[in-house]
């Protein structure tokens, strides 16, 4: 992960309706990857489900990251 960055995106049938644009999310995540940035997709169901913040920060500590840095970083947001 490069200084700890994360990529959260919210995926939705309006934009990911063809196959153009679910090609080029893929793609986009295989360059974050490249860079050392840790790309994590949700739905509109996780948001609604209070998943986003819990997932963001399990994915973060098995990366390596200190509880005591994912938690400053996401109250700062």
């Amino acid at each position: 992960m490069v200084e700890g960055w994360v990529v959260v995106e919210l995926d939705g049938y309006t934009y990911h309706c063809d196959k153009y644009q679910f090609g080029l999310d893929r793609w986009r995540d295989r360059r974050l990857v490249a860079r050392g940035f840790l790309p994590l997709r949700f739905t509109r169901k996780d948001v609604y489900a209070h998943q986003v913040v819990p997932d963001v920060l399990k994915a973060v500590e098995c990366w390596g990251v200190s509880k005591s840095a994912t938690k400053a970083a996401v109250s700062l947001g």
